[in-house]
């Protein structure tokens, strides 16, 4: 039985797609006959958000953030790995792959009786460095990574992306997108309503998902478009600043925020429109499961991830560029007025998603950790 050990930064009540798809891979391993491992920074009284199968042991090691802790972060990990013995190491993300791989060496597998394997697992688009800064650099990011093992990416399309001395390590398994329980009817309004067409949008409020972009294209279409609510689901750091732009805009009876749900399969159900103006993704489930259900969905042409699941004029519509708000509120107009466009769009959506089934994926996954491991 091979041991697998997943490294992640905090999942306490967290409701994000890394999160969501870290437990459904430890689910699916771990009912396939894998031992399977949870470490997070996370304090002994935190809570998954997503349910975890009680077959996965989650170690909540309580860590610091702060700089002068950082020896004691190594001891702990070194000794969590002494005693957990895993033949394989997923960092989810650069920090909880780092630290795994600094700490793991001399130490061998249960199973294996190998040395410790670990694998850095990209979440986010290798394009994201045209956006964010994260104190290290790029170039320092991809220095550790010459020490992984193997690297997984959720797109084909990111590979080239990175250095040649890197590309031969790297491995595309996707993010698995389960059927939809129930579909979408983007062509027939909700009765009594007092906007009967709905437009919506699911994801952490923040700058990287560039709702405030959102916002201001859709009250440039409020007039023209005075049947349509917009309706955000997610929860976020940005989530107070954007309500205040959409009363600055004076959307208070044209949006609603709905926080983080459980239930997102019920608001992708009463949608007719997905609408995705994100500067950089890794793989956007939001967008994914959306598709699945059968929503016409909008994004940008420019935005990598995205760019990966809207085929233009079938499935959906990439607007021009990435950040224009003049081509995404232009993309939105065209799909709001057009039914017969979104009855085409919605059967072509549910076809796109059937690639990535989730025992399809999984499938994946269990070749790769055999193959690293051996």
């Amino acid at each position: 039985m091979v041991r697998v050990l997943l490294s992640a930064r905090q999942f306490d009540r967290m409701a994000g797609g890394l999160e969501h798809q870290a437990i459904s891979i430890l689910n699916a391993l771990v009912h396939r006959g894998y031992d399977c491992h949870l470490m997070t920074r996370d304090m002994l009284n935190a809570e998954t958000f997503y349910p975890l199968d009680e077959r996965v042991c989650w170690h909540r090691m309580g860590f610091s953030t702060a700089n002068r802790e950082r020896l004691a972060r190594l001891r702990s990990v070194r000794s969590l790995l002494i005693d957990v013995q895993p033949d394989i190491v997923l960092g989810f993300q650069q920090g909880p792959y780092l630290l795994p791989r600094i700490t793991s060496y001399g130490l061998l597998g249960a199973t294996t009786k190998k040395q410790i394997r670990v694998v850095a697992c990209e979440r986010v688009s290798p394009f994201q460095y045209q956006f964010v800064n994260q104190g290290l650099t790029k170039h320092k990011i991809y220095a550790t990574y010459q020490l992984a093992d193997a690297i997984t990416v959720q797109c084909p399309s990111y590979v080239d992306a990175y250095p040649r001395t890197l590309r031969h390590k790297v491995k595309v398994i996707p993010n698995a997108v389960k059927d939809a329980t129930g579909l979408s009817e983007p062509t027939k309004p909700n009765k009594h309503a007092l906007q009967p067409w709905t437009m919506l949008h699911v994801g952490r409020h923040c700058d990287q998902k560039s709702q405030s972009l959102l916002l201001q294209a859709f009250a440039n279409l409020s007039k023209q478009f005075p049947d349509w609510h917009l309706v955000f689901v997610g929860d976020g750091n940005d989530l107070a600043k954007n309500q205040k732009i959409s009363q600055s805009l004076d959307l208070q009876d044209r949006v609603s925020f709905e926080g983080a749900k459980t239930n997102v399969t019920d608001y992708y159900r009463k949608a007719h429109v997905f609408v995705f103006p994100s500067k950089y993704e890794g793989f956007p489930n939001a967008l994914a499961e959306a598709l699945a259900h059968g929503l016409p969905s909008v994004g940008f042409a420019g935005c990598a991830g995205v760019s990966d699941l809207i085929s233009h004029n079938i499935n959906g519509l990439a607007a021009a560029g990435n950040q224009s708000l003049e081509t995404f509120q232009e993309a939105m107009a065209k799909v709001m007025s057009d039914t017969q466009m979104r009855s085409r769009m919605h059967r072509a959506a549910i076809e796109s998603m059937k690639t990535y089934e989730p025992n399809t994926v999984f499938d994946q996954w269990d070749e790769f950790l055999q193959e690293v491991v051996r």
